[in-house]
């Protein structure tokens, strides 16, 4: 017994192995769970705002109607109110959208107007935050384009 090699790994080794690893994985995704989390939370609230500014503008050219978009409150209780001015065609309605609890949306002005031409009253700059991540929302005034990055 003592000159033959020996095949394979004992059960205690497999375990430990498998102990070793998991420590590892354990450590890692403790580390970077939270950069990816605020990282996927900050895309999606940027995307919702963008998509909120997209559809005001939208709205504005199909009602003939000067839609405003603005954005209420401060830190995690913020919410973007979209108000779309009566007309001969539409009564006038508003709607309020929350922001993701976790993020912040900062920059200036709150407040845009979209012309029935689409065309917006002010250029917009709003910076989505969550943690260290950020994503950029810009609205230019001629032809009302929305960019997010």
């Amino acid at each position: 017994m003592t000159g033959l090699p020996r095949r394979g790994v004992t059960l205690l080794e497999a375990v430990l192995a498998v102990v070793i690893l998991s420590v590892a994985m354990l450590a890692t995704s403790l580390v970077i769970g939270p950069s990816f989390q605020a990282s996927t939370t900050t895309r999606i609230s940027a995307s919702d705002a963008a998509g909120l500014l997209r559809l005001a503008r939208q709205h504005a050219i199909a009602k003939q109607a000067f839609v405003d978009v603005e954005l209420i409150g401060s830190r995690s209780r913020q919410r973007i109110v979209v108000t779309v001015a009566p007309n001969s065609f539409d009564p006038g309605t508003q709607s309020s959208w929350p922001v993701e609890p976790t993020s912040q949306i900062t920059g200036g002005p709150a407040k845009i107007r979209f012309a029935p031409t689409g065309d917006a009253d002010i250029s917009l700059h709003w910076t989505v935050s969550s943690g260290d991540a950020r994503r950029e929302i810009r609205v230019q005034t001629a032809g009302g384009v929305i960019q997010a990055s």
